[in-house]
């Protein structure tokens, strides 16, 4: 068997999981108990896709817990955990389509997906049971800013999996 998580795996991902801390924890606009601006989804969905769903559900695992306990005052839901796991477990799982042509409407679809299965159903669903209201309410208050999110961040893992694509050769 292959060996999957080498030196440069393992610092590359912990560096990935750096930049998801700084983005979801410090560089964040909540709108709402329900709603947050962040873009820490890309380095999850860019783990998923440079080193498989393995590599990047572990990342979106780690990511989690440990921003939700030392950086976050809310502390942590643990089916919460679910939704950062799915955000690199997706990527990796579809990275063949995107490793085959990386084209921007490939991109796009891997992040409407993986947005669409972890943010919109997931996490609403936990918020939603978190805080004892509808599901429909969480998921309509969430709704507009994960459609800008994927936006933006289907703009930057394609400029960014382009770039990298030399320097961090999937395994």
């Amino acid at each position: 068997m292959k060996k999957i998580l080498n030196t440069k795996v393992m610092v590359t991902l912990a560096l990935l999981i750096a930049i998801n801390l700084i983005l979801t924890r410090i560089f964040v606009i909540y709108f709402s108990d329900f709603s947050r601006f962040d873009l820490g989804n890309v380095p999850l969905i860019l783990a998923g896709l440079f080193f498989g769903p393995a590599a990047g559900a572990i990342a979106g695992a780690a990511a989690d817990i440990l921003g939700s306990v030392v950086l976050s005052g809310r502390g942590w839901f643990p089916p919460l955990t679910i939704g950062p796991v799915l955000m690199g477990l997706i990527p990796g799982l579809l990275r063949r389509f995107l490793i085959k042509k990386n084209t921007l409407p490939r991109v796009l679809a891997i992040v409407i997906l993986t947005e669409a299965v972890a943010s919109l159903a997931w996490k609403a669903w936990c918020l939603a049971t978190l805080y004892h209201v509808d599901y429909s309410i969480v998921f309509i208050a969430r709704l507009p800013v994960v459609i800008l999110l994927m936006a933006v961040e289907t703009a930057l893992v394609y400029i960014l999996f382009k770039r990298l694509l030399k320097v961090l050769r999937p395994q």
